[in-house]
């Protein structure tokens, strides 16, 4: 399921709505490159989505202001939050 997410066709409209998915995604794969550079401790590909896509998830299950609308409840659906 989580490769279907994170190749869906739909991405790009979520990565324009949330510039968080596309801050966090950088910021924690940098955060793997200096695990493996500096402590010579790695995560396999498995491991690193699931700490994408939890940092993700915990961030917009945080968001408090949100309109609703069918866009935004496809992508609570998507991400497996409540809506």
């Amino acid at each position: 399921m989580e490769r279907e997410l994170i190749s869906s066709p739909n991405l790009t409209q979520v990565i324009s709505t949330h510039p968080y998915i596309l801050a966090a995604t950088i910021y924690l794969l940098w955060a793997e490159r200096n695990l493996r550079i500096f402590q010579n401790k790695r995560r396999d590909l498995e491991g690193v989505t699931t700490v994408i896509l939890e940092a993700i998830r915990a961030k917009l299950s945080s968001l408090s202001s949100v309109k609703f609308s069918v866009g935004n409840r496809d992508l609570c659906d998507d991400w497996l939050l409540d809506s």
